[in-house]
Parts: structure tokens; sequence; C-alpha cells
């Protein structure tokens, strides 16, 4: 982008701040509550489009399945799956109006700060009732008070960090917004002011004083999903850290953190429902530390922190006393690949729930494989290779629900450092059909069903077709961890005690691929995944690689390890 071009779309930003200001502060007036928005125009783009595209010679619509929510499931041409935010404006059955990000919205939540970012002293606030500076950036009211009274909620939107704001205010809805804020923490925190996903942090504490003030989950709930969330952030970004050379970036690039970054804004909030993973996990890495394929998640981050709890939960108190994580990677956002299988696997879920009214059935799943196999799984996906074609519950991808984590980690085994890994999947279930044990069946057994499970009331096991295993199962996470005592319940019994450290079977297998024919290490190869399937027993895995390999060779292997690293196999 050149600098004229730069010029132009910062004082594109700067107008528009302008023009909102001036809708603002047009037609000062005493506040009485009474007030009402005459009438709305929208103008802009797809945020407030309700059809104007219909009619025109572009391949910029909303068809099918857009539309899915909306009345009678009929795509308007509206730029998602319901109402916009246009049609929203007036609607009286709106709950309450939360706004978040800069200036454009801030009522007043810098005024207790210490940073310059602040707008309490005369002349802001001239014409406001009483000719009071309240905090907002303006002579006037803002734009999330102009809202808040179209949408007949309240006149002036109270600021969250006011001290005088009362609880009788917390219901309809409060200002989270921070002058001189933006999407990179690197804008707001030197001004001192509050930066947009600590506002949301902000939100979260808010909901828990709502409860409290309303005593009923239920009604807060009912206030949370039925309000409108107002966010206007990025522009100062643009400013005072993309222009002052700051990103030490290139524009492209820095615009697309600022998409992730406000794609981010939009998540709920993940939870646990005895166990299980409710809601989608965020795509954020700006917590994180990269590899080529993967992200490290890091202890304190939300995705690692809901995983953990996942995972253990599962393990039961005893044993998860006695397990350790030792690191949780993420499929890194940043790759197009992964955006393009994201962006699909989104597509994927709008088509599933207009098949089954609304509900995509969306679950988390593990997946229990060698580190290596679960990496080339998470870079390339499913193959064949993984398909349990077993006589238990049906021919496909089996996946174990995320509250079962032991389950899917007795079929595990320890590498060469004592480690395990489980894949963690998001799934597409669909409206799921039973599949009863020893069943031979590969596909839905009518259009009806879109996936396999062992128990309909309560699952331990997923089934994806392979037909639409890369469809309908997104792998994201590997968790690494080490469990000495689900060795013992993994052999049913008390081993052994080491007096040495082990090799795992996988690094056994490396060794002998080394050291024998294509043939013969493929009959090997096919018994090991045999194993892996629980298909097999640990003594039928080692009785099939001795009778194949021979205990010359497997002797000569062990002695190697044993020279090197003083090991032996378990």
């Amino acid at each position: 982008m050149n600098v004229s071009l730069l010029y132009t779309m910062l004082l594109a930003l700067a107008l528009s701040c302008v023009c909102l200001f001036f809708l603002g502060h047009a037609h000062p007036q005493e506040l009485s509550g009474q007030a009402k928005v005459s009438a709305l125009f929208a103008f802009g783009d797809s945020i407030l489009d309700t059809g104007n595209n219909n009619h025109l010679r572009t391949q910029i619509k909303c068809n099918v399945p857009y539309g899915r929510n909306f009345v009678g499931g009929k795509a308007t041409g509206r730029f998602g799956n319901g109402r916009v935010f246009a049609d929203i404006i007036g609607n009286a059955n709106v709950s309450a109006l939360f706004a978040f990000g800069d200036s454009i919205l801030d009522t007043g939540n810098n005024n207790n700060l210490t940073t310059l970012s602040k707008c309490n002293y005369f002349p802001y606030g001239k014409n406001f009732a009483g000719g009071k500076a309240t905090g907002r950036f303006g002579n006037g009211r803002v734009f999330s008070d102009l809202i808040a009274e179209g949408l007949s909620i309240k006149p002036l939107l109270p600021a969250y960090h006011d001290p005088n704001l009362s609880n009788n205010n917390l219901p309809t809805g409060v200002c989270f917004a921070s002058g001189g804020s933006g999407l990179d923490q690197r804008t707001a925190k030197p001004q001192g002011v509050i930066w947009v996903p600590d506002q949301v942090k902000d939100f979260k504490e808010y909901v828990t004083k709502l409860n409290g003030v309303l005593g009923n989950q239920e009604k807060t709930n009912a206030i949370i999903s039925n309000a409108v969330y107002l966010t206007s952030a990025g522009n100062n970004d643009l400013v005072f850290t993309f222009w002052t050379g700051r990103s030490q970036s290139t524009i492209s690039a820095y615009t697309d953190l600022m998409v992730t970054w406000t794609e981010n804004l939009l998540k709920v909030e993940i939870e646990l429902d005895n166990g299980e993973i409710l809601d989608p996990l965020s795509d954020d890495a700006s917590s994180s530390s990269s590899t080529d394929s993967t992200i490290l998640l890091r202890e304190g981050d939300q995705e690692h922190d809901v995983i953990t709890k996942c995972f253990l939960f599962g393990f039961g108190a005893t044993l998860a006393n006695a397990t350790t994580i030792v690191t949780i990677r993420k499929k890194s956002p940043n790759a197009i690949t992964t955006r393009a299988k994201s962006l699909a696997f989104r597509i994927f879920t709008e088509a599933m729930a207009r098949k089954n009214g609304g509900d995509p059935n969306v679950k988390y799943g593990w997946f229990g494989a060698s580190r290596e196999d679960l990496e080339r799984i998470i870079t390339y996906g499913f193959s064949s290779r993984e398909i349990d074609d077993s006589s238990s519950n049906g021919i496909g991808i089996h996946l174990v629900p995320s509250k079962f984590s032991l389950f899917a980690a007795e079929a595990t085994e320890e590498d060469e450092e004592g480690l395990r890994h489980l894949l963690l999947c998001r799934l597409i279930l669909g409206k799921p059909e039973e599949i009863i044990s020893g069943s031979k069946q590969a596909y839905p057994s009518s259009v009806e069903f879109d996936s396999g499970v062992d128990d309909v009331q309560n699952p331990r096991k997923y089934i994806i077709w392979s037909s639409t295993m890369n469809s309908y199962i997104l792998p994201t996470y590997i968790v690494s961890f080490k469990s000495p005592r689900l060795t013992v319940i993994s052999n049913g019994g008390s081993p052994a005690r080491p007096s040495s450290p082990r090799v795992s079977f996988a690094a056994l297998m490396s060794s002998l691929s080394k050291s024998m024919d294509t043939l013969r290490m493929n009959l090997i190869m096919r018994t090991f995944d045999d194993f892996r399937k629980r298909k097999i027993q640990r003594d039928q895995l080692v009785r099939k690689m001795r009778e194949v390999a021979g205990d010359n060779l497997l002797a000569q292997i062990i002695k190697h390890h044993r020279d090197k690293n003083k090991v032996r196999v378990v």
C-alpha cells in the first residue's frame, strides 16, 4: 500500500469518527428519558445491508444457506442467518446494550484511570444535560447512548467503571469502552487505557455481578442472550501503532491481525459442563509460541486451562493427581491451509444446522496415536490408516467424547520420552444413529443420519464415516502428557518396577524399519495399528514382532538402546 493510499484510509477513518460525533451532538437536548429517534437510515456495507445487492449484477450476494434463522428460513439477501444490525435497531425486545472499544463509544470509563486520554473537563460536555463533562469524548451524547435510546432501552449508557454505577443500571447494559484503546495491546497499554480484550474480562466480571443482583441464572442468561453488543475498535491501532512503526509489520499483515483480533472478540467464553467442552475454542495465537505448523499454548491461556481441566476431569481425582500435562499444541491459525480448513468446517457446520433444524451438534472428541501420526493428521488430515475397521461399532474414524479422556488415553502408548499423546478435534455429529457392537456399517443407514455413536443417550464413542472424515472433523490440539499409573491400568495389573528407562513400541518400530524389508515391516505395522486400535492385546503384538523380525534382530536393537540409553522394551 502506498503512502497516499494510507493517508486516504486514515482520513476516511477520521471522517467517520467526525460524522458519528456530529450525529451525537447535532440536536442537543435535555434528556428526560422520553426522547425518541424518529427514523433510521443505514449506509455502508454488509453489516447493515438488508438485501440491496439482490438486484445488482454482482457475485456478492447471500442466497441459501443464508437466512436459515430468518422467519420462514428465507434467504433475504442479508449477510447472515437472520436479522442484521439495521433490523435490530428500534426493536423494543432487546434486553440490554453492551459497548466495547474506544472513544467512539466510551461514556466515561477513563475518568479514574491514570491516563491523558480523558475528557472529564470543560469544554467537553457543554451540550450535555447541565453542561456537565462526563468523560464522553464529545460535547454531548456519544454513539452508544444513541443506540441505547434507539433500542428503547435508556437514553444514556452508563460507564461500567463509574464509581456511582447502581445495581439498577446493570440489567439494561453498560459501556466497557475506553477512549484511546485498540485491538493491539501496544496501542492501549502505553496510554494507560483499558485494552479491548481486558474489556471482555470486565464483561465476564459484570455477568457475575448481574447474576448476584438478579439471584437467578436463567434471568441472567436471558438478558445476555437477548442483548446487542456494540464494538468500535481498530482506528487507534492504525494511527498510534502501525503508522508510528511500533508494529514493525506490513499493512497487509497488520490488517490481517486486526481481522483475527476482531473475530476473537466475538468468541463466546469457553465452558465445561460435567467435564465436556461446550463452546468453540478461540483461534487467537497472540498468547502462544509458534512453530512451523503448531503453536504452544501457555499456562494461563484460556484454551490451555480449559483443555487441561477437561482432560484431567476425565481421569478422575486419583489418577489426575498422578498425571502431568507437559505441552498442549494447537494448529497454527496463521497458516493459509488452516484458515481454509476452518472456513470449510464452518460451511459444513452451517449446512448441517440447516439440515437439522438449526442444531449442527458440534462436539469435541479425543483421538489417540503416536506424536508423529498426530502431527501428520493435524497437518494433512485423516487417512485410511486411521479408519477403524474392527468389529466394534462400525467402520470409520472412532473418537472419544471430550469428558472421557481416560478412555482415549488408555489406548495410547508411551514414546521414548515417556510421553503419551492425544489429539483433540472438533466434530460435526449432526443427527447420530446408534451403531451396535460388531456392526460393519461404513456409512449412514439413511439420509436422516449423519454420524454414529455407540449409545445415543450416553455415548462413549463417536463414529465419523470415512466419506466425511475430513469434512466433519477438524483436528486442532495435540496434548502430550505423562501418567505413570496409566500403564498399570492399561496392563491390568501391577507393573514391575523398571530398573532402567523405557523405549516405546513407536521407537522400536522406527529402529526395525531401518533393518527390515518393506514386506515384513508392513506386516508388523499392520499388527501395530491393530494394537493401537485395541483390536489385539500387547502380548499378541510382541508375539507377532518376534515371529516376523526374529529374536536376534530384536536383541540387537535392544542392546543398541541399552548401550546408548540404558533402556528396555516395555
